[in-house]
Formats: C-alpha cells, structure tokens, sequence
C-alpha cells in the first residue's frame, strides 16, 4: 500500500477502434485469501483481433464472512459471481447480447459445481443460482488468468508494463481455433440433474400384536392412566352394545390394568436369555417368572411376579404411584412393594434411576436430596480485623431478644439486648434496650460511647433501627470535625457477613438463657446480670490453653484493664446464722447469681 501513497501515473489505451457490435467480451475471475475480483476485457472480430481492458473491479475479503465461507473454493465462486454482475451491467449499458459474452475462471471445480443441478448448502446455491444462465463459463489456467492481480494486488511499476493485465492472455489476440482447450465449461441450458440411485427395500414383517390403543407416554400418573383406559373399554363396550354400565368398576380397572403390562410386555419382550434365567412362562396372555418360592405358602401374585420390562413407560409410572402412595418411602422399602407383585431386572438401580431422575422423578424427594449450598472459600479479613487500634475503635452491632421482665404491677414486658464488639480484640460491651426503635437504640449507642470512646467505624446489619440510626449519628457526628463516625452495612440477606458479632450474641444467649431459665427478672436485676454476663465474655480465652505451658491465656478483658481479674461476687449476710431466730430469706437476684457463679 506504501507504494501507492506517492505519484502515480499510468498511460493506457482505454478505447478500441471497434464498436460495441463487433466485439467480444471476456471476463476473467480470480480469489485468494486477501480478496477477490473480475476483470473485463474487449475482443475484435477480426482476423487480426486487438484485445484491450474495458472494465475491472477488486474487493477485500469481508472480515465478517463466515468461517465455513471463508475458503477458496468459496472466494472463487464469490468471484464469479462478481463477474457475472459486471457482465450484466456491461450488457444493460452497451445494449449487447450475452452470446458474445464469456466468463473464465481458473476454479475447476466451481465450473462443475454450475452444470450440475446437485444439493449444495445455501451460500454455494445461491450463488450458482446467480450465474447460470447467463453466459458460457470456461476454465483457464492459472497462469493466463490476468485477475489474479485484482485478488493479489500489485504495485504501480509493475502494473504500468504488465501486459497481461493491460491486454489480456497472449492467446485472446489469436484466431479462436489457436485457443487452448478448457478442461471443463459450462453452457447456459446444459445443467445435468444428479443421478440418486432408488433403493426399494421389501420386508415382509409379521405383526404380532396390535398397538396400545391410548398413548401412555402422555400420562404422568398410573392412577389416572388406568382410569382414562377403563373409560376407554367401557366405550368400547358400550359400542357393541354387550353392556349398559355407565361407571368404572374393580373388574373394568383389573382388566385396564392387564392390558397395560400386556401390550408394555408385546412392545418390549424379554431376550431368550432372560426367559431362561427368569423361567418366565405365559399366564392369561400376561408373562410371569417362576422363581424358587413356587412352593410358599404366597399369594400367586408373590410366587409368581409379573415381569416388567425396564425400558417401558408403564414400569416408571407403576414404580412412581407406589412410591407416591406409599409416602415416599425409601428405596429398600420401594423394592420390597415392587416385588410383591412386579418382577424388574437390575430393580434397585431402577428403582432408583426412576425415584431421582431429573426428567421425571419425584420432585419431592429430590428436592430433599439434594446437597446444600457450598460456601465459598473465606475471602481475606478486613483491614480493621487485623489492624492495632484501641478497644472498639471499630464496632460490630447486633440486638438479641426479646428477654421478659417484671414490670408494674407485676406484668410482663420486653426488653433487647444491645451488643456491641470490638472487631480487632473482640471484647463486647451490652446495654439494655426498651424496644426496637431507633430513639431506644440511639441511647444505648450514646451510653456505650460515653463509657467506651466514639468508634471510628460501625459495622452492622440492616436492621431498621440500624439504618435510622446511622443517618442520626451522622448528623451528629457531621458537628464533630474530627471525630466522625463512618458507618457500613454487610450485604442484605446475607448474615455470614456479620459472624464476627453472631459468635458473640450466641455465647451471651447461651450464658443469660442458662442462668435465668423460665424465672422473670426485674429490670435493673437484668441489667445487672448483663454487666456480669458481659464481664464473664470479655475474660474467657482468645488462644488455646495449653496443659503443658502454664503461661497466662491472653484475654479481650486485657485490653480493656490491664492486670485486673474480673469476678463477681455476692454480698454476704451481715446477721449471723448462728441465731436461732433468724431465718433469711434469699432473694431471686441472689439466687440466680450463685447459681451463675456456679455454673
């Protein structure tokens, strides 16, 4: 392309002396994997004929042509059919007929593809369709085929003293008796229909049975599969008048019943083998197998099981209805009922092939087996789980409830639990909550701040009073220019986000449900318990213990006083119990007290 960008000039002779009714027009098409084109070139009927170039046209290969359209054979159709479209636009503006009209290509085998009348796929026919019956298509070589510089390209120098391009092959300017014989060419009207050579096949095939006269492949349960049957007989007969009953009884069911298992049997009989190893034998048109219990003292049915045939649409229906019916037992059980009646090859693996197929299965006990949601690998842990900080610089939030209390009067109301932890030495910290709402939550938010320091981050679910609460506390944090607090909420619905202060609220419940049981607590006792509860949290354990090293276990009590060990303790009696006359009275508080402190 470089080589075009500059100067170029090319003489040529455009014109020939001849007119448009003495001349003959020939079209040369090329392709290759860059593009393709068509050149045309004018012929004097004369015995010393001129050759020169009227008309060329080149393309690029579309990028968005197809794969399977893509290859040479293709392109080179696709140039011919170029062609063909030039010759007709030669022929509307000369006003000349087509039989002085010819196309060359250098593509055997598209030239073949135009005289047969084969099927070919849809870009090759119409293709074809466009070219025939327009003018002769011949074949030439290669190396006489001027368009070949449409579909490769050439540069200004070359193309400027390339006579083949300018005038066409040597042999176009001789007598046509001096042309080289084309391999294969085509003629308008000579198109040749491929020979398909019918094979009739006679078989003489004896029908033995006749077919279901109902459809049970459009059924998706026995039950109403037999009912619709025993309609069906009952219409029958009523047809031929031998009966006058109008509903389905036992009988007429029984025999629905039969006819299905004997036309499943006709549509799908057992091998020679399996006859020999079932001993199976015919029974009232219906085949049954004789297995080693002929002698028990069994219903016939037992000692002598129908045999069902696997491959059948009736043997899913009758192993799904008793395994419906029998409320969705399990396959063990399944088995057992099938074989009371039915005999089935390889008839666990059936049974249980049928019970959980995805197709049509019982969706019921699919359901229930199938496997929970995998977790996905533990992604890395924030920035504020690992960072040193102060105690509850970042703060998890989460409520627990409701807890029953004493109130007046002795009735009983509800309190929650607010817990708040320390993300980074995961201490907690536990206020008692009137309610749910917001107001209820700001104040505990500001009795806990108030003794613990403003967090720099609060982490919590989307509770409603959550939400509102976090716009309040930015309203109010908005004043302070340096001590604002950020707050962020996990994913909705997602509460593994929030394990960090989950953890925490289970052990608290754990601790204040085993300590209070059914009893009911006034409101100040359930706030005492709380700091207790919350004292007792913050000293357990955050490394393992070892039985062999008797260092000290670093606790999140650590963190918050230094050196101090937290115990609870209960206040003693100040009368002694040496008199006889006294007889204290413990209080509940007390009690449950003593009884946490034990526990």
């Amino acid at each position: 392309m470089s080589s075009w960008k500059g100067k170029t000039e090319i003489e040529f002779k455009r014109l020939v002396s001849a007119t448009s009714d003495q001349l003959e027009y020939h079209c040369f098409t090329d392709a290759s994997g860059y593009g393709f084109g068509a050149a045309i070139y004018g012929r004097e009927l004369t015995t010393q004929p001129q050759v020169a170039l009227i008309y060329a046209k080149s393309l690029v290969r579309p990028a968005s042509l197809p794969v399977n359209a893509a290859t040479i054979p293709k392109l080179e159709l696709q140039a011919m059919t170029l062609g063909a479209k030039l010759v007709r636009f030669i022929n509307q503006e000369l006003k000349i007929n087509t039989e002085n009209m010819t196309i060359w290509s250098d593509s055997q085998c598209n030239v073949e593809r135009l005289k047969r009348l084969g099927k070919y796929d849809r870009f090759v026919t119409n293709r074809l369709h466009k070219i025939r019956n327009l003018c002769p298509v011949k074949h030439l070589v290669s190396s006489d085929n001027p368009s070949d510089l449409c579909s490769r390209g050439s540069t200004p120098k070359d193309l400027s003293v390339n006579r083949l391009w300018w005038n066409g092959p040597k042999w176009l300017s001789l007598p046509k008796e001096k042309w080289p014989a084309p391999l294969a060419e085509y003629l308008p009207g000579s198109e040749i229909q491929d020979k398909v050579e019918e094979v009739t096949l006679a078989a003489v095939v004896e029908e033995k049975f006749e077919p279901c006269i109902i459809k049970i492949e459009r059924f998706s349960n026995y039950k109403r599969l037999v009912s619709a049957l025993s309609y069906a007989i009952l219409f029958i007969k009523r047809l031929r008048k031998s009966i006058k009953q109008i509903e389905i009884t036992s009988i007429t069911i029984k025999v629905a019943e039969n006819y299905l298992i004997q036309k499943a049997q006709e549509s799908y009989p057992p091998s020679e083998e399996v006859k020999t190893s079932l001993q199976i034998f015919e029974r009232n048109h219906i085949l049954r197998c004789r297995g080693r219990m002929a002698e028990a003292d069994l219903n016939n049915e037992t000692k002598f099981p129908i045999f069902l045939p696997k491959e059948s649409w009736l043997t899913k229906l009758i192993i799904l209805d008793l395994h419906k019916t029998n409320k969705h037992c399990g396959i063990q059980t399944l088995l057992a009922l099938v074989r009371q009646k039915y005999w089935l090859l390889k008839g666990r693996k059936e049974v249980e092939r049928v019970i959980f197929s995805t197709k049509y299965g019982c969706l019921a006990c699919r359901k229930y087996r199938l496997k929970p949601y995998n977790l996905r690998k533990f992604d890395t842990l924030p920035k504020y789980r690992v960072s040193m900080s102060r105690p509850f610089t970042t703060t998890g939030i989460d409520y627990f409830g409701p807890m029953k209390i004493k109130g007046l009067n002795n009735s009983v109301e509800k309190a929650y639990g607010a817990l708040f932890t320390c993300m980074s030495v995961r201490a907690i910290h536990l206020e008692l909550a009137e309610d749910l709402s917001a107001e209820s939550f700001l104040r505990a938010y500001r009795r806990f701040a108030s003794r613990r320091g403003v967090p720099s981050l609060i982490v919590s679910d989307n509770a409603t009073n959550f939400t509102l609460g976090s716009k309040f506390v930015k309203d109010l944090n908005s004043e302070m220019k340096f001590q604002g607090t950020e707050w962020q909420f996990t994913t909705p619905r997602n509460p593994r986000e929030g394990g960090a202060w989950e953890r925490m609220v289970g052990i608290t419940k754990m601790s204040i449900r085993r300590c209070i049981g059914r009893n009911l607590l006034q409101k100040d006792e359930l706030q005492t318990l709380l700091c207790e509860v919350e004292a007792i949290v913050n000293s357990r354990p955050l490394t393992f213990m070892s039985e062999r090293e008797p260092h000290r276990a670093l606790r999140p009590i650590d963190f918050l006083i230094p050196y101090e060990d937290v115990e609870v303790t209960t206040p003693h009696e100040t009368i002694s119990k040496d008199d006889e006359d006294y007889e204290p009275e413990e209080s509940g508080l007390k009690r449950k007290m003593t009884t946490f402190n034990c526990d």
